[in-house]
C-alpha cells in the first residue's frame, strides 16, 4: 500500500488555494504597505501580518501569533508566507525559523526533515487558519493605529 505524503500536485494546489482565501478571510484584504497589521481575538492572544515585500503578484507576510494568557507555556507560532495574487494561492516559506523547504527529502537526511515536510507545514498553515478564524481573529487596525 503506498503512503500519502500529501505532496501531489493537485492536493498541494488544493492547501495552497484553501491558505490564500482563509488568509483573505482573516485580514479582510492583503495589506498593501510596507508595516505591521494587528489583528486581535479575544482570549486568542494577538496574531501580528507584517507585509514584508509586495510586488505586482506576489506579497510576502510575516505572520506570528503570540499566545500568551494560559497559553503561555506553548511556544508562539511564527510563519513567512508567500501569497501569489496571480495564481490565488499562499504557501509557506519560513516555519518557526526553517525555510527552502524541498517538496520531498530522502530520509534519514543531515537536517532530520521529514519526508514530506514542505506539505505538513502548508497542512498546518491550512489548520491554523480554520483555527485562527474559529477564534474570530480578524484585522482591526493597523499597528501604527493600534
Amino acid at each position: 500500500m503506498a503512503v500519502d505524503t500529501g505532496n501531489d500536485t493537485p492536493g498541494s494546489m488544493r492547501v495552497y488555494a484553501a491558505n490564500y482565501r482563509m488568509l483573505l478571510r482573516v485580514l479582510g484584504a492583503m495589506p498593501d504597505r510596507a508595516g505591521a497589521v494587528a489583528v486581535a481575538g479575544e482570549g486568542a492572544g494577538q496574531l501580528r501580518v507584517e507585509l514584508l515585500e509586495r510586488a505586482r503578484y506576489t506579497s510576502t507576510i510575516r505572520l506570528d501569533h503570540c499566545l500568551g494568557g494560559e497559553a503561555a507555556c506553548l511556544p508562539d507560532v511564527s510563519l513567512k508566507v508567500r501569497a501569489y495574487h496571480d495564481a490565488r494561492v499562499a504557501e509557506v516559506i519560513d516555519y518557526q525559523g526553517a525555510n527552502r523547504f524541498q517538496p520531498r527529502y530522502a530520509y534519514p537526511n543531515p537536517a532530520m526533515r521529514l519526508p514530506d515536510e514542505k506539505g505538513q507545514v502548508n497542512r498546518f498553515l491550512e489548520d491554523w487558519l480554520r483555527y485562527c478564524m474559529r477564534l474570530g481573529l480578524r484585522r482591526v487596525a493597523d499597528a501604527a493605529d493600534v
